[in-house]
């Protein structure tokens, strides 16, 4: 390990080389990049996104030859002294070890955070090259119909499994889904950021970026009107990315002109939220009556955006369920049930005091969990194989195809 830090002679960033004696210190003179190994084991690579309040960095392991890859979140330092940070940056944690460990479509953690001198507090990610849900998909052209309900199916038993440990994302939108190639499997679904994962009222801050407490286009009713908010309101986001993939349109809009100046885009940003609380959404068949979409599938979907949350499917499992009436044939036969409840998760309500480093917890045995039985038949462990080959995406962005490690690409400030 010692070796391979005499190897840095240059700044990882900028590249600047590092002169004699500045190797020692935290950060590179001229673009106060981290230059110490963070934890005296992960070398930071380069900055993959940045936040209000957090950054994420791409790091190597130094004591790894092969998948050396993490991807490291460090909250900034000045916002250490809010107790809102802290207890978000702490739930953010818990969560996502908690749920990576139940189920494979939860992004993983590694049982490695604490805090650094010089940075603050962190974790330790796993690293995923894939593409997002927005990369994969464009204005006006849905998703090919068998790829629209893989998707979906996925989507349905990760975040079944979050609401069943009491969790809920609060910000499902395509740049939070991704999707990584895993064993034969090339459209496996990844649900990531759980950092706003919070059960607590918060205020809607029309001059934040668009993915601070939610995103317009996906935002429920109650989340627009700064109600309390339960897995009803990610199923409510959910009706409306399965209404984008089927028909490539959001049902009240989106964001997607980052050319008009901020105060347009602000406008935008209420009218969006406003049609959310007030507007009846267009049926599918409607909207796009080139498609041959059935009717009986326009009324379940619509049914999970109606307005009152006591209308929507209660459950993330009853909604798949009736979707799946509708799927291609290899589909139909998924049942999911929400019987078979895990351990919910204990979220933090008072300042944590994290640790700089705790030993990680015997992992525990899910396998030996009763499945509950279903009407139909259960397929949990395996997805669809179609005439005996997995399909892979073949759709392509327009022009220049977005390269698989932007999907860290932070957010559109329409402040600037």
């Amino acid at each position: 390990m010692q070796q391979r830090r005499a190897e840095l002679q240059h700044c990882p960033q900028c590249q600047a080389l590092l002169q004699q004696g500045q190797q020692s210190k935290p950060f590179c003179r001229r673009c106060h990049f981290p230059i110490q190994p963070l934890a005296n084991k992960y070398r930071l690579q380069k900055i993959l996104a940045e936040g209000s309040s957090a950054r994420i960095y791409l790091a190597h392991h130094t004591g790894l030859l092969e998948d050396r890859e993490r991807v490291i979140k460090v909250i900034r330092r000045e916002h250490l002294d809010k107790e809102e940070s802290r207890i978000r940056f702490a739930r953010e944690i818990q969560v996502t070890i908690a749920l990576s460990k139940r189920n494979e479509h939860i992004v993983g953690i590694y049982d490695d955070f604490g805090e650094d001198p010089f940075l603050g507090h962190y974790y330790v990610m796993e690293y995923l090259q894939g593409q997002t849900l927005q990369q994969i998909m464009y204005e006006g052209e849905p998703l090919e119909h068998w790829l629209a309900f893989h998707i979906f199916y996925q989507l349905c038993k990760g975040m079944g499994a979050a609401h069943r440990a009491g969790v809920v994302h609060r910000d499902l939108k395509p740049e939070n889904i991704l999707l990584v190639e895993r064993d034969m499997e090339p459209n496996f679904v990844k649900i990531i950021d759980f950092g706003i994962a919070k059960p607590l009222k918060r205020k809607v801050n029309f001059n934040l970026t668009q993915g601070a407490l939610g995103t317009p286009a996906y935002m429920s009713p109650e989340q627009c009107v700064n109600e309390p908010v339960d897995g009803r309101s990610d199923i409510y986001s959910m009706g409306v990315l399965l209404y984008e993939m089927l028909t490539g349109h959001t049902p009240f809009g989106s964001l997607n002109n980052s050319d008009e100046p901020p105060s347009r885009q602000r406008e935008n940003m209420l009218e969006i939220l406003k049609a959310h609380i007030k507007n009846e959404p267009t049926p599918m068949r409607e909207l796009r009556p080139d498609l041959p979409i059935a009717p009986g599938l326009d009324q379940v979907v619509l049914r999970t955006l109606a307005k009152d949350p006591n209308n929507r499917y209660q459950t993330v499992e009853d909604f798949w369920n009736e979707v799946a009436e509708f799927a291609p044939p290899e589909y139909q036969r998924l049942a999911l049930s929400s019987q078979n409840a895990l351990p919910s998760v204990q979220l933090p309500t008072s300042q944590p005091s994290l640790p700089s480093y705790t030993e990680p917890e015997p992992e525990k045995d899910w396998s030996n969990i009763p499945v509950a039985t279903s009407q139909k038949p259960r397929e949990a462990e395996s997805l669809p194989v179609v005439q005996g080959q997995l399909r892979p995406i073949q759709r392509q962005r327009p022009k220049a195809p977005t390269p698989k490690t932007d999907w860290w690409k932070p957010p559109v400030d329409p402040n600037k």
